[in-house]
């Protein structure tokens, strides 16, 4: 569906840690599969560096082809069995998503994720609707933090100035996507990611309230 801001903003939301409370249940599934092949798990850290990235390009970078895969398919059963009760939605999120539903700016989804994975978590807690276009993995050939997720994000809303854009996530591949883009970066407080490491990145926001987020897109 497409949409046009007359203002041309526009606000652009990663899923994993941003929106959605997922990381303990990505986490979870990572460990899973590490145990079952590998027979031990991974450091917590080492895997939170991976998150934000495509699950199939993450593991084929430490994996040969074959057992990557197999791995992929455990993951993808292992989080689907428990993603009904092992997700939740960040506290701030519902009324960050109103409040700029209300003030009609355009909103997209902009994510590593597979579609039906993220449309199906963001349809979990209601927030579909509020969306005008969700890029998704099978979205884009290249992939955050390259900025072509973003920048089909924008084709999508007819935007053409990204300058007048946001794009809130909760890492680093959002934070380098954002600026390689051209858009205004904003780096979520609910974070999981190591914080100093988002701050040294100088995000044009380190947002602790939706209300950060309206006098941001008021200042652009």
């Amino acid at each position: 569906m497409n949409s046009h801001s007359a203002s041309g903003k526009a606000v652009l939301f990663d899923v994993d840690g941003t929106l959605l409370d997922t990381v303990p249940l990505i986490l979870e599934a990572y460990q899973y599969i590490f145990r079952k092949f590998l027979g031990h798990p991974l450091g917590d850290d080492e895997v939170l560096a991976g998150i934000g990235e495509p699950l199939d390009i993450y593991l084929k970078k430490q994996f040969p082809d074959d057992l990557a895969n197999a791995m992929l398919e455990a993951y993808l059963v292992y989080y689907r069995s428990q993603m009904e009760t092992s997700i939740g939605i960040f506290l701030h999120v519902p009324r960050m998503i109103e409040k700029l539903a209300e003030r009609g700016i355009p909103l997209a989804i902009v994510t590593s994720k597979r579609q039906g994975s993220a449309v199906h978590n963001l349809g979990m807690f209601g927030l579909t609707d509020h969306f005008q276009a969700v890029i998704s993995k099978e979205s884009t050939k290249k992939h955050k933090p390259d900025p072509e997720p973003a920048f089909e994000a924008m084709r999508q809303l007819n935007l053409t100035d990204p300058s007048k854009v946001i794009l809130v996530g909760d890492s680093l591949y959002d934070l380098h996507c954002a600026k390689r883009a051209g858009c205004r970066s904003a780096i979520v407080s609910w974070t999981a990611m190591p914080a100093d490491e988002l701050q040294a990145g100088t995000p044009d926001l380190w947002l602790e309230t939706p209300d950060q987020l309206l006098d941001l897109l008021d200042r652009i």
